[in-house]
Parts: structure tokens; C-alpha cells; sequence
């Protein structure tokens, strides 16, 4: 398949270019590096790779987390909150990660529904509307010209890492880094929202091989222009495929990838999709352990989820899986 990858790419900041240098000093002051001229920010680098840092863009927020210790064999989720400046909406245009390599096995952030402690333990299903989600090695998302991601003044956010520790020896987690490269103006952009499709009631047997999981959505709106997706399994998974499935029964390939966990994508998407068609993301796992693996959030679980983009979109995001709440 056609690798049609976008390019890559706790304190929060609003950065306007009326305040750049103001911002520049401080952000020199919080986070030892330097500003870049262009909307999105640049990663800078020591001679130790985990010293990288993301320099905060021109206009919208950053979100840094704090550096964490894992020991050997610990599983968290901390999440860690911002708010958006009251007053004009944020138009989110792209969205920039710099993701230690480290023991990170996702990050989202997401609109907070409820009081959440900053930086403290927290737990992995919380609710709240999607805006940025990605795992190892995911690039920027850049949104079509004339949409964004609206964020109104005042929304609370969080930044949940999920992190693991396979090893045997304690593990120093750095700062991660998440971008929202903003607009200047909100007016006349069309909304951006997400429609995440999954299968969340499965079982991957021990020992087994070539285990299909399917989840579907029959849309109850239509999606009038689709533009990026983002697959998302765990360790066990091989392939996921996904597809629109027209309501004749034909069917138009979406994404078509040999699963590495390491190296999460997104890619991009040109389709329009009515009330009534489907969408479908099929998963294909290999399980060499000795024990039987379902969903769930945890690292040594799986899931079978596609995060599919479009554009114009009546809420930030939506859900469409199967059963309707897998928790």
C-alpha cells in the first residue's frame, strides 16, 4: 500500500505573535530552548536524544508533561490539565507530539468532562471528547486548509500518557510534548471532528494464529469529506484494514497496514460517506503467548479501533463501537 504518511513532527501557554518575544523568554526559562519562527514549533535536540524538547508554536497551546519513573513491570495512566484562555475560540490547524521513546504506549488529550488532580494516576477510560491522540513514532496532523479543530475560550483539557515498563530495570520517562498549532481566527473555518470506530468484545485465544476481529458503524449522518484515519492496535496485532462499505454493497479501500506498534501512522483519506453506508476496520493478531488476550486499554491487551477525520462535524468527537460501551 501507498504510504501516504504526513510528515512528523504542567505548563500550558497561549501564544500570540503580539507576544512572541515575552513567550520566548519564558518558554527559554521553562524549558532551556530556543523559539522557532514558523506557526508550529521545532524539535530541539542535546547530544542525548532524551533531552529533545518541542518549542512551543506562534499561536495556540503546548502541553508538557512532568518526567516519570516507572520500576519494572509498572502500568500507569497520569494525566496532567491545561485550559484553554477565556475569551475567542482556539481553531486547533495541527497538532505536533514529541513522544519519548521510552514507555509510552499512547497519548490523548482530551476535553475534561470532570475535576481531574494534575499530574496524579488517573484512570484509562475517562470521558471526555477527543482532540489529539497518537502513539510511537505518530507524525503531525495537519488539517485541510479552511477547517480546524475548535477548542471554545475556557474549555478544560487533560494529557493522559499511558506507560508501561516491559523491562527489568527502572525507567526515567522525560517530557513529552503536544503542540496545538492554532489559527489566528476561528471565523470561517469549517469544524474537523473524529468518529472513532472499534470493536471493544473480543477474545484472542492462547496459542492462536490469524485471528480476525471486525468492528462496523452504520452511519447515521453523513461524513460529507473524510481526510486523514489513525488504526490502532497493541502488541499482538499483524494487519488492520478499513474500508467504506457503499450502500450497494461495493466497497473502497481506506487503509490497508502491516502493524508495527512502534511505528503508529496516520494516513491521509479523500472520501465522502452517506447516512446508512458503514464503515469497517478489520484486525488480524497473532498470539504466541500462553494465555487468552481480550480488549482493554492495558498494553498486554489488544483493540481493534480506527479514528477516521472529516469535516464539517457537529461535535469534536463521536463514538460508534461495538457493543455501544465495551467497559
Amino acid at each position: 500500500m501507498d504510504d501516504r504518511r504526513r510528515s512528523s513532527g504542567a505548563p500550558l501557554l497561549r501564544i500570540s505573535r503580539l507576544a512572541r518575544g515575552a513567550a520566548c523568554a519564558l518558554a527559554g526559562a521553562l524549558w532551556a530552548t530556543g523559539c522557532s519562527s514558523s506557526d508550529g514549533g521545532q524539535a530541539s535536540t542535546g547530544a542525548d536524544p532524551r533531552d529533545a524538547v518541542l518549542d512551543p508554536p506562534a499561536i495556540g497551546l503546548q502541553l508538557v508533561t512532568s518526567p516519570v519513573r516507572l520500576e519494572p513491570g509498572q502500568e500507569r495512566y497520569i494525566c496532567w490539565t491545561a485550559s484553554v484562555p477565556e475569551g475567542e475560540p482556539l481553531a486547533v490547524r495541527s497538532i505536533e507530539a514529541l513522544m519519548p521513546a521510552d514507555a509510552i504506549h499512547h497519548y490523548q488529550v482530551s476535553i475534561a468532562e470532570s475535576a481531574i488532580e494534575s499530574g496524579a494516576d488517573c484512570d484509562a477510560n475517562i470521558d471526555g471528547a477527543f482532540v489529539a491522540v497518537g502513539g510511537p513514532g505518530a507524525p503531525t496532523q495537519v488539517f485541510p486548509e479552511g477547517t480546524a479543530l475548535v477548542l471554545d475560550g475556557g474549555t478544560q483539557l487533560f494529557m493522559q500518557l499511558h506507560l508501561m515498563n516491559a523491562g527489568t530495570t527502572p525507567v526515567e520517562v522525560p517530557p513529552a510534548y503536544v503542540n496545538l498549532v492554532g489559527a489566528e481566527h476561528a471565523d470561517g473555518l469549517a469544524r474537523a471532528g473524529i468518529l472513532i470506530v472499534g470493536q471493544g468484545d473480543f477474545i484472542i485465544p492462547a496459542n492462536a494464529k490469524d485471528v480476525i476481529v471486525t468492528a462496523e458503524c452504520t452511519l447515521d449522518r453523513p461524513l460529507e469529506h473524510t481526510f486523514m484515519i489513525f488504526p490502532h492496535m497493541h502488541m499482538l496485532g499483524r494487519r488492520i484494514q478499513a474500508e467504506l462499505v457503499r450502500q450497494g454493497g461495493s466497497r473502497v479501500p481506506l487503509a490497508d497496514v502491516d502493524w508495527n506498534f512502534n511505528e503508529q501512522k496516520f494516513y491521509d483519506l479523500d472520501e465522502s460517506a452517506a447516512a446508512g453506508e458503514r464503515l469497517l476496520v478489520t484486525c488480524t493478531y497473532d498470539n504466541p503467548t500462553p494465555r487468552d488476550v481480550q480488549w482493554g486499554m492495558g498494553t498486554l491487551d489488544e483493540m481493534c479501533t480506527g479514528f477516521v477525520y472529516y469535516y464539517p462535524a457537529v461535535e469534536l468527537s463521536s463514538f460508534c463501537l461495538v457493543p455501544d460501551d465495551p467497559t
